[in-house]
């Protein structure tokens, strides 16, 4: 289960489809989501809280920065569309965990916001 964190994480920051492998597109997000004490490790991960790291954590945060910058522009429609759900979901289920992450990524300064912000706000208001 801990891989189906870093999957969700993983599109909420900008998965990029070329670089990094699909092996973790089956998993059901919103059963992921919805597990607050998995999703809460990771972003303590993400947010270098000590001893809260997974491999999987670790791998996290290394592409997260180069996710980010790059628009997630090798995304596939799943991928993306997964992404602005867990967005949206952040946003409006965790605010407190998003600013956290966004402050440390510089997520809302990206483009990858921006050029979505119209989807990310539609699942804000649905999830």
């Amino acid at each position: 289960m801990n891989k189906s964190v870093l999957f969700v994480f993983l599109l909420a920051i900008g998965y990029s489809a070329a670089a990094y492998s699909h092996r973790y597109d089956y998993i059901k997000v919103m059963d992921v989501l919805h597990n607050t004490r998995m999703l809460k490790r990771y972003i303590e991960c993400v947010l270098d809280v000590p001893d809260t790291c997974t491999k999987d954590g670790d791998y996290l945060k290394e592409i997260l920065p180069e996710a980010i910058k790059t628009n997630c522009a090798q995304c596939d429609a799943k991928q993306l569309d997964t992404a602005l759900r867990v967005i949206g979901y952040l946003m409006k289920h965790h605010p407190d965990w998003w600013q956290k992450v966004d402050s440390k990524y510089g997520a809302s300064g990206s483009q990858f916001l921006a050029n979505n912000k119209v989807k990310i706000e539609e699942y804000t208001n649905t999830l």
